[in-house]
This record gives structure tokens, sequence and C-alpha cells, in this order.
């Protein structure tokens, strides 16, 4: 009786202390999926315990994806009054687990205050005073998820010469750097003759085009592109006794480096150059004159205009 008069009192606060810590931590649930180089789920719980009050609650999830030579992290928060999404970044992996750790305890109101908590002791190894702490977390803008383009586009090797026209093209941004676009262009028509005769043809190109676009880089986007163009080439004749209207439609693959200078948050003049191998060559013929005209096997196109994203 006199042993359990005296150790029962400090039996019975340990009990209470680790009734509490399971409380506490019950109410906080942090976890990431991370590659193996970074801290564990457990470590940024630790991290984001030691800087929040007693009786907190908060739940949050994340994925971190390197990219471009930084590591990215998409956060999502809920708290028991509000839930929210964030993304940030960092040049280590360890400084991003501290940074998610500083917004997690920003987003937090506790369950009950406590007047002047007392200060947890810091997770993990102190860092030696001569240390550069790392630079907070910058956020990082959501891509945006729509794009329209006006532009001015230049073509050789489908019509007698080179050609110039002007289109429209829309299309969306899939992820940070996958985006798809459809378009269309009408080039301004041009005169073909028979070599050494005044017969020939008139020619029109209409030109429809989708594609994607992987982006490479942030600032300058630099993208390399494939796609599907679709051609309609109508030819007039002129010169001749008899004339005739005819048209081709044809199809090509197509690859292409596009390049995008951001000049306001919402406008970005983007370019584009690349060449389209064309399934089919047909010519087109004046009978008892000659060939007017057949596309070569090639055709170069480039393009440049404004975009303007939302």
């Amino acid at each position: 009786m006199r042993t359990l008069a005296l150790f029962g009192p400090a039996l019975l606060a340990s009990l209470l202390a680790a009734s509490v810590t399971r409380a506490r931590e019950g109410d906080v649930d942090i976890r990431w999926a991370a590659p193996g180089e970074c801290p564990s789920s457990a470590d940024l719980q630790e991290r984001v315990t030691s800087r929040i009050p007693r009786a907190s609650a908060v739940r949050a999830r994340g994925r971190v994806e390197r990219a471009a030579g930084a590591w990215r992290l998409a956060l999502d928060i809920e708290t028991p009054s509000s839930r929210g999404e964030r993304t940030l970044e960092a040049s280590t992996c360890d400084a991003l687990a501290s940074s998610a750790a500083v917004v997690i305890a920003m987003s937090i109101t506790p369950v009950a205050e406590q007047p002047n908590p007392a200060p947890a002791p810091p997770s993990g190894p102190v860092p030696p005073p001569d240390r550069v702490a790392e630079p907070a977390a910058r956020r990082v803008p959501a891509p945006a998820r729509f794009l329209v383009r006006g532009h001015l586009i230049g073509d050789a090797g489908t019509l007698p010469s080179a050609a110039l026209g002007g289109g429209l093209a829309a299309g969306v941004r899939v992820s940070h750097a996958l985006s798809l676009e459809a378009g269309a262009s009408l080039f301004a028509s041009q005169d073909g003759t028979v070599d050494g005769t005044a017969r020939g043809a008139s020619f029109t190109l209409l030109s429809a085009d989708v594609r994607g676009c992987w982006v490479l880089t942030r600032r300058l986007e630099l993208a390399p592109c494939l796609g599907v163009a679709v051609d309609r080439v109508s030819a007039t004749g002129f010169g001749a006794a008899r004339v005739a209207e005819t048209f081709a439609l044809r199809w090509a693959p197509e690859a292409l480096l596009a390049l995008g200078v951001p000049i306001a948050g919402f406008l970005t003049v983007r370019a584009g150059l690349g060449a389209q191998a064309p399934m089919s060559r047909q010519s087109f013929v004046i009978n008892a004159a000659g060939t007017v005209h057949r596309p070569d096997a090639i055709a170069l196109r480039g393009w440049v205009g404004p975009e303007v994203r939302f």
C-alpha cells in the first residue's frame, strides 16, 4: 500500500501525459507522397506539430515532384474551419518540407486556445549558427487553363511559291507542361503557270491542324510539338479555251518547335516553326499543256502571333 501511495501519483501523471499526447497527435494527420531522398511523412508531421499549439486539428495531403531543377509540392490542407490548396517550390526537398510545415502551421485554427503555450523543442538536429537559411518557398501560380491565339503564317512547298496567310487557334492546358490546341489558317491566293505558256491556275490554300506541345522551360517557353494538318488546295484554271475548278484534300503529320515569350500576366507572344510530310501529292494539270503545279514532298511552315491565356 505504501508503494502504491508513493508511485501511484507518478504513474497517473504518466498516463495522463500519454493520453494528452495521443489526443494531440490524433488531431494532426500529415502525409505526403515523395521520392526516397525526401523527408518522410512522419518527419513532416513532426515538423508541423513542433510549430502549432496543443489541441490543434489539421489534415494535409501532398505530392512532391521534381521538375526543371526544383522540387514542387501540391498540397491540400483541411482544418475544422477551412480547406485550401497550395503549390510550393524550393531548391531542395528538405527545404520544401520546412516550408510546407510553416504553411500548414499558419493554416491551423486551434480547437481550444491555451494561454502562453510553452514553445515545443525543435525537431531534428539544430542547424549550426553559420548556416544560411533556405529561402522561403514561393507560390507557384497555376497555369492558365485555356488559350486563344491569332497568328500570321507562312508556307513553302504547298503552293507554287511561298505563301502568306492568317489564322486563329484555341487550346487547353492539360497540365503544367502539356497543352493541346487546334487551329485553322487561310492563305492568300497565287497563280501558277505551265512553263513557257500563259496557261495556268489560281491557287488557294485552307489548312486546319491539331497538335500537342510539351513545355520544357518556364520563363521563355520552349516546347516541341507533334500534330496533324489537313489541307484543301483549290485551283481555278485560266488561259485555256476551257477552264475548270478543282481541289485536292491531303493530310500530313507535322513536327515543330514553339517558343513563347511572356509579355503581361495574360499575354504571350508565341511563334512556331516546323515541317510537314504530306501523305499524298496530287498534281494540277492542264490537258494538252502540261503540269501547272505539284506540291513538294516536304512543306515548311512558320507562324507568330499574340496568345491570350485565361
